[in-house]
């Protein structure tokens, strides 16, 4: 049981966050990944999506326009560039090779839309699976009563989701970069985890259509959505799984090429297979092995509650410090255990999660105290300044955790206060 003074932390954070991402949402709907970090003011699908379904979830009416229109940005952007993703489709069909800059559609825009130039690993194609599964939270948590209207939306995006589809069935295959902007020339098995829990939800999200919408097309869309999704699940649970020390775990890379030294690695993202993907359940054997392998080696065997998560052992990136979200995507994993000591575990991280807010309640992308190479700061720092903060995607998932325990705890998410104690 949360104490007084928790409580009014969790709702002030929790208000605070809702301010921050509001706050930098652009007109046009994209979100800013931070406002303050050089890097990171541009928009990434990938963020976006999780930014919004963190609106959704709290099923507040006056935030879903908000999700809405980032929505709507992104049906925008991918139909501003469909002769790029429709060029890509072709050279896959012929087997000609994919120049990673100028045939695919890039991960991250300008707030108006536009691609950003200089050297950048923009094949990433994780943002448009997060996305897909992301629509159709946004038309299940914000059109519930609401037959008529939902059918519309989904007609509004149909054909971006119908050329997503087309897009990550012929593109899955090809090694890109990884969520963390890395490894160009591997799979992510997380990045296969996005693709996978987008796709397997299209048939879902077109049965919204009305019944004069249910031609040829969009059922053969919905078939060959759920084909893709179901040849991706199979080759992860095929080649990304790992069996040593006795136990199984979903490792961090699962093709493309030789992983070398991290060939066993775990990644705290491939918590997301589990939880929002569910390519497997939370309690599934090889998810057990994960999470027990992501605390061994990337909390180092800390005790769960006691600190935040890392990307992965070796990260270098600022030390490689501990993720606001990361640590929110455990908890919200943990959470969803059926192991009384796991989903109380959950609740200790959000009360970490709140201590790092700072005094303006900013929640940074990752906390250095504990960095794995402490060495590695001052070169970040003086590269790029101060590590990101605020970051959207950090107050996203802190809102979506707190919903979540909300959820799991029986509370009515409608039901909690409005304004910060």
């Amino acid at each position: 049981m949360s104490s007084p003074a928790s409580i009014k932390t969790q709702h002030a954070l929790y208000e605070r966050s809702l301010e921050i991402i509001l706050n930098n949402q652009h007109p046009s709907g994209a979100f800013v990944a931070s406002p303050t970090f050089s890097q990171y003011t541009y928009s990434w699908f990938r963020d976006g999506s999780f930014i919004s379904w963190a609106l959704d979830r709290t099923r507040r009416k006056e935030l879903a326009p908000s999700a809405r229109r980032f929505h709507l940005w992104v049906a925008d952007q991918v139909r501003r560039y469909r002769p790029t993703a429709e060029r890509a489709i072709v050279k896959m069909q012929t087997g000609q090779t994919l120049d990673p800059l100028e045939d695919v559609l890039h991960c991250r825009y300008t707030v108006d839309g536009d691609t950003v130039p200089g050297k950048w690993h923009s094949f990433q194609i994780d943002g448009f699976g997060t996305w897909l599964w992301s629509l159709h939270e946004h038309v299940t948590l914000t059109m519930t009563n609401a037959a008529e209207e939902r059918a519309q939306f989904v007609s509004q995006v149909l054909d971006v989701v119908d050329l997503i589809v087309r897009y990550l069935h012929y593109l899955w295959r090809s090694p890109n970069a990884d969520c963390w902007e890395e490894h160009l020339d591997k799979m992510a098995t997380s990045t296969l985890g996005a693709l996978y829990g987008g796709l397997s939800i299209v048939p879902k999200l077109l049965a919204h259509l009305p019944p004069a919408c249910e031609d040829t097309k969009v059922l053969d869309l919905s078939v060959l959505a759920a084909t893709t999704a179901e040849q991706i699940k199979d080759y992860v649970l095929t080649n990304g799984v790992c069996h040593a020390d006795g136990e199984s775990f979903f490792t961090k890379f699962c093709g493309g090429a030789d992983p070398g030294h991290l060939r066993q690695a775990v990644d705290a993202n491939l918590l997301w297979l589990a939880y929002p993907y569910e390519l497997v359940p939370v309690d599934h054997p090889v998810m057990r092995g994960t999470v027990n392998r992501i605390v061994r080696e990337i909390m180092r065997g800390r005790p769960l509650g006691s600190c935040g998560l890392a990307r992965y052992a070796h990260d270098e990136y600022y030390g490689g410090g501990e993720w606001i979200l990361l640590t929110a995507s455990l908890a919200m994993v943990l959470a969803r255990s059926t192991c009384p000591d796991k989903r109380a575990a959950a609740v200790k991280f959000r009360h970490w999660i709140e201590a790092q807010a700072l005094e303006d309640g900013a929640l940074p992308e990752q906390v250095l105290q504990n960095a794995n190479l402490p060495d590695r700061i001052s070169y970040w720092e003086e590269k790029w300044g101060p590590a990101a903060t605020p970051l959207l995607w950090s107050h996203a998932k802190y809102i979506a955790l707190v919903e979540e325990l909300r959820a799991l705890s029986g509370e009515d998410a409608a039901s909690a206060p409005a304004k910060s104690l």
